[in-house]
């Protein structure tokens, strides 16, 4: 996910876009872009299904294909949940 923000956020800065017209455009909270371009996946704990959608609206005002982004994301909450799981099986151990 990190990739993905470094992507966005640089083109944003690029295209002299700032995080509130971002979020006017997309109705994401200004939390959510900030989230994102951070790469912090555990933010979308709960919203990992909309994370999908979040993404590809931003990717819309940035003028980006949502295409070259799905591996990404999908490898991004493969790897996020796989970690989360095995926490949670550690904690039952203990």
């Amino acid at each position: 996910m990190d990739k993905i923000g470094k992507i966005l956020k640089d083109k944003r800065l690029e295209l002299g876009i700032t995080v509130e017209e971002v979020s006017q455009r997309t109705r994401l909270t200004v939390k959510h872009i900030k989230a994102i371009e951070e790469g912090d996946i555990s933010y979308f704990k709960d919203d990992l299904s909309y994370l999908r959608f979040f993404l590809k609206a931003y990717c819309d005002v940035l003028g980006l294909d949502f295409e070259n982004f799905k591996g990404l994301l999908r490898n991004s909450i493969d790897e996020y949940t796989t970690s989360f799981s095995l926490d949670t099986v550690r904690q039952h151990e203990q």
